[in-house]
């Protein structure tokens, strides 16, 4: 068991002073700052609901997206983004923007399980490919058609896919040294993990995401999974569980996508549609490096705090991969069709990425 030593100890900020003339006694008044707005007649007004709750560092970014659309359209589009819940169900937002109770919305694939089987492996398989790989599969290599045709039952244009980098594997008050720790530990997890964690005697323990501090707390669970680092900082995680589990096996890589009702996207003009498309691209990758950032430096936060990071131990890493594999293979061939073919089209892209992206990694 390797423990994850500090890896952020001081962080050191170089500012440049710029040296700054006189002022003029007198000179222009300064001009109005505040963003120019849309001519009258000519603004469009978007309502818009992210999964995600008010507060939280993921709705944080999306905001900026609704925010920089209104600055760079100059107010000829604005979007009133919502937190999860405010406007539509939570986690519905797909059913919401279909009947165009909103017209815009951050959402997960798996959200839509009950009418897309799909979904699931559209956001993230265990053992599946990594942050870099998924993102290169939905932009370049067919991920997006796929995605598409399995949400055409609804009104709505996907106009971006962000995948979110690995999860924490789980918290966890018991510690794990083996395989055999995984037989009865009462593990809070769902969808597929759940289903292959069952294989190796795990008590699967469905609970919502506010239910997980006291669950841990008071004993209800051994162990729970949720989101990534710093984000699972903000939940008090640290308080409740000792160890702290890291290993891609379960949640590699996940997807969130950026959807608009198909009337309202219609309706847009070809230099608005290419102006949101340019702004949630510029969305994606900032939230890709913050999502770095913050992870980074969440590590010493635990670890100042007396956590335990530690790597799952290995046999239980290889087991998941192991049952993973199988579990897709039946699983395909149950449901056959556009599962099948979502399954296939990842495992053949991941064939010939992986061992292209290990073309540049050091031997040593």
């Amino acid at each position: 068991m390797i423990r994850l030593g500090t890896i952020v100890t001081t962080l050191v900020l170089a500012i440049g002073l710029a040296l700054v003339g006189c002022a003029p006694s007198e000179g222009p008044a300064p001009e109005d700052e505040s963003p120019p707005t849309a001519p009258e007649g000519e603004a469009i007004e978007w309502v818009a609901q992210g999964a995600s709750p008010a507060g939280t560092l993921v709705h944080e970014i999306y905001e900026m997206w609704a925010d920089d659309i209104g600055l760079a359209s100059n107010g000829r589009l604005t979007v009133t983004l919502h937190p999860g819940g405010a406007v539509a169900p939570a986690g519905k937002e797909m059913d919401a923007l279909d009947t165009g109770t909103i017209d815009a919305g951050i959402t997960n694939p798996h959200n839509s399980l009950d009418k897309v089987p799909s979904g699931a492996i559209l956001n993230t398989m265990v053992g599946g490919m990594s942050h870099s790989a998924l993102e290169v599969w939905f932009d370049q290599a067919g991920g997006a058609e796929l995605m598409d045709r399995a949400f055409g039952q609804f009104n709505v244009n996907i106009i971006s896919h962000r995948i979110i980098p690995p999860e924490v594997w789980g918290h966890s008050t018991k510690e794990i040294n083996s395989l055999a720790d995984m037989n009865g530990l009462k593990f809070r997890t769902a969808g597929d993990a759940g289903e292959i964690f069952a294989e190796m005697g795990v008590s699967v323990v469905h609970l919502a995401g506010g239910e997980i501090y006291e669950a841990l707390q008071r004993g209800v669970v051994d162990c729970a999974e949720y989101n990534l680092l710093a984000t699972n900082w903000t939940m008090g995680f640290h308080e409740v569980a000792k160890y702290v589990y890291m290993s891609s096996t379960r949640a590699p890589s996940a997807c969130n996508m950026i959807v608009v009702n198909k009337d309202k996207w219609e309706e847009l003009p070809a230099d608005l549609k290419a102006l949101v498309l340019d702004v949630s691209r510029a969305n994606r990758d900032y939230r890709n490096t913050r999502d770095a950032y913050e992870n980074m430096m969440a590590i010493e936060m635990y670890e100042d705090f007396g956590n335990e990071l530690v790597h799952l131990p290995a046999d239980v890493e290889a087991e998941t991969l192991r049952l993973a594999e199988e579990f897709y293979k039946t699983k395909s061939a149950e449901l056959g069709g556009l599962y099948k073919e979502i399954v296939d089209s990842q495992m053949a892209f991941r064939a010939v990425y992986e061992p292209f992206e290990a073309l540049d990694r050091p031997l040593v």
